[in-house]
């Protein structure tokens, strides 16, 4: 069974990426009917505050993130 399988989802966020189209794509990520075991979130570089934010907010509300931030691009 498909279920049974263990699997990451590996993305990157860097400072011009657009907040909307960055929460688009971790709700999608989250709504899918497999869930992934494992979220890798790179912070390629400093990002906006909004950014930040966002990042903070989904890393402290789900358990399975883990989350990389690269001080420079």
């Amino acid at each position: 069974m498909l279920d049974d399988k263990n699997f990451s989802v590996l993305m990157s966020v860097y400072k011009n990426e657009d907040p909307k189209h960055f929460i688009d794509s971790l709700e999608s990520i989250l709504n899918q009917t497999i869930k992934p075991s494992e979220i890798v979130l790179v912070r390629d570089g400093q990002v906006p505050k909004e950014l930040q934010e966002i990042i903070d907010r989904y890393v402290n509300t789900y358990d399975f993130f883990n989350y990389i931030p690269l001080e420079e691009n």
